[in-house]
């Protein structure tokens, strides 16, 4: 994931008051508290340093939490977040052609109940 775009969804999470614990790209460390935020990029075409660069990426974002509520209302706020960010979402030297929710899952695993939004974003260079 290129650093602005990483930069600008850490931003975004980062907005949601009802998530109280911390946020991290890629993997949190072991014995986090909870409840934390993990993003990354699942998919994605490479950016190549062109005139017309352009490409998407696609972004998983994981909820975690000690129980289901928690976590899906976080996960909600995350999701409206991203959902009403088009006007706001703002990555440098980049244009935000689409900025779209493209799904949600949720998943438990001993005690621990995560939610899951993946989110779809198209850049095009300056």
């Amino acid at each position: 994931m290129i650093t602005v775009l990483r930069s600008e969804v850490y931003r975004l999470i980062d907005t949601v008051a009802a998530l109280s614990g911390e946020i991290f790209y890629q993997q949190a460390p072991d014995g986090t508290a909870l409840p934390y935020c993990v993003f990354l990029q699942t998919a994605g075409n490479v950016f190549e340093d062109t005139a017309d660069e352009f490409g998407e990426s696609y972004v998983q974002i994981s909820v975690f939490s000690s129980t289901a509520a928690q976590a899906e209302s976080i996960a909600q706020s995350v999701h409206d977040v991203f959902f009403k960010s088009a006007a706001d979402f703002s990555v440098t030297g980049y244009n935000v052609n689409l900025c779209s929710v493209e799904g949600r899952r949720s998943l438990v695993f001993d005690d621990v109940y995560q939610e899951i939004i993946e989110i779809r974003i198209s850049l095009k260079k300056e």
